[in-house]
């Protein structure tokens, strides 16, 4: 239960995530620093209950973002699962080209985790892996496009109705209305509204990412409640580094 989007800039881009969860979830721990020294500075939130991420910046400009992929998740879950966050916590600190990203990837045992969408960006352009606990597939650049939606209730259809909103945002695409897109809390449309409210679930905070030639920011801003439960948001930055000597 997640929505994605993002804007290429001149050397850099704008991204924006929303993550829906269940409103028994524990709170994520807010968006800190991870630097051991031997690969990439990184930023993230970190989920206590998985000890993942579902969205991290790297020092060089690199976004990794995770999405559930529903349809194709087991169900029960299988014993010995690992969490999908973990994953972009391994990944996050060495990766630097998101071209790159299917080599690390074709090196790891995926049966281990859950079905899921991988999205990897760069001031290039844009990835996007799916894995379906069978095999790991990167959808054609061409079909890589904002918004991208999960949503454990009635797929197909937020996703579509979520899309078309997207779609009547005014053009050109401005920062503020993607934004606004986002925050978008109409308790009414319930699970269809961007910014969604479930009687189980809801959308639990906003991350907010800028890549420009000098600097990475992360913007986090976690909610509440109601359409007025937005709390106060928490900034990380690092400079910016063009290593090349990682993936």
């Amino acid at each position: 239960m997640c929505t994605v989007s993002w804007m290429r800039q001149p050397e850099g881009f704008r991204l924006w995530f929303n993550r829906d969860e269940q409103h028994d979830r524990a709170d994520a721990l807010p968006p800190a620093v991870y630097d051991d020294q031997s690969a990439l500075p990184w930023i993230a939130p970190i989920d206590p209950q998985g000890k993942g991420t579902w969205l991290a910046l790297n020092a060089a400009g690199v976004a990794l973002g995770l999405l559930n992929y529903y349809p194709a998740q087991r169900q029960p879950a299988a014993s010995g699962e690992r969490s999908r966050g973990l994953l972009i916590r391994d990944l996050i600190p060495q990766v630097t080209q998101v071209e790159r990203m299917g080599e690390a990837l074709a090196d790891l045992d995926l049966s281990v985790y859950p079905a899921f969408y991988l999205l990897g960006w760069d001031p290039e352009g844009v990835c996007w892996w799916i894995w379906d606990e069978k095999r790991l597939r990167r959808v054609a650049e061409a079909e890589v496009r904002a918004p991208i939606t999960t949503s454990s209730f009635r797929p197909a259809a937020v996703a579509a109705d979520r899309l078309e909103h997207w779609e009547h945002l005014p053009r050109p695409l401005a920062p503020e209305a993607v934004s606004a897109y986002h925050r978008a809390c109409d308790p009414a449309r319930s699970a269809y509204s961007v910014c969604m409210e479930r009687e189980d679930a809801r959308t639990v905070s906003l991350s907010e990412i800028t890549v420009t030639p000098g600097e990475v920011l992360y913007r986090y801003q976690p909610k509440g409640r109601g359409p007025d439960g937005w709390q106060p948001a928490t900034e990380v930055e690092l400079p910016r580094s063009f290593l090349t000597n990682a993936l």
